[in-house]
């Protein structure tokens, strides 16, 4: 009870709503060793089933979401620890969606959305998270087609590879953007490229930026050249 109060808000409160519940004192570290506690549980459990499936070869069980395409995107943030050898850990975020429907007038929902969340793991433990929780929820063998979406870092990129499926990624709309103003050096400019390359393809755009390139000279012409190679 005590971790899953924890979930809704800090843990002096959850000791103080358990406090009220069971009508004796509860204190916020009790509520952090039952987090604690239960958090060990599923990470052991986790880590078993990962054993099971990618060590051992069991099936996965299928999902029975169908989609002929299938949208992913994943990021990270990067968290400060307090006490800890480490300074900061970075939170990794996925979601895989079928498409979007309508809400109100320029407003949408993601449809048979399945999201996770993973703590300080590696990329390859990554992977095989985002496939399982896939597996289990998405029928992947109607899927042809998955298109991924991200800031363009190498983990979001190879976040999806193990699906085996055709892929395409898509830079999102800021991180193209704010490539764009960066080789540019120009907002309006810069806007007009993105345009071009959002409605028109790259081959359009292609041209323009290795003329950039071309009149660019030493750190300018270096960030220029970065900034293609990883968008």
């Amino acid at each position: 009870m005590g971790a899953y109060l924890a979930c809704e808000g800090i843990y002096r409160r959850a000791a103080s709503q358990m406090s009220w519940l069971l009508k004796r004192e509860v204190s916020h570290s009790s509520i952090q060793r039952m987090v604690c506690q239960v958090g060990n549980r599923i990470a052991d459990g986790e880590e078993a089933e990962r054993r099971s499936v990618f060590e051992a070869g069991e099936a996965i069980p299928g999902g029975k979401v169908k989609a002929d395409v299938l949208f992913g995107e994943s990021d990270g943030a990067w968290l400060h620890l307090q006490r800890e050898k480490r300074r900061s850990v970075e939170v990794r975020v996925g979601t895989l969606y079928s498409g979007k429907r309508p809400l109100v007038k320029n407003r949408y929902r993601l449809a048979d959305k399945c999201s996770l969340v993973s703590l300080g793991i590696s990329g390859s433990a990554w992977q095989e998270q985002v496939l399982k929780a896939a597996h289990r929820y998405y029928d992947l063998e109607q899927t042809w087609l998955l298109i991924c979406g991200g800031d363009g870092n190498q983990w979001v990129r190879h976040t999806f590879q193990g699906f085996g499926m055709q892929q395409e990624f898509v830079l999102d709309r800021f991180h193209l953007s704010r490539a764009a103003r960066r080789a540019m050096g120009n907002r309006h400019r810069a806007h007009e490229m993105v345009k071009k390359l959002r409605q028109q393809g790259f081959p359009v755009v292609h041209q323009e930026l290795m003329q950039l390139i071309e009149q660019a000279s030493g750190k300018e012409k270096n960030e220029i050249e970065a900034g293609l190679s990883v968008y």
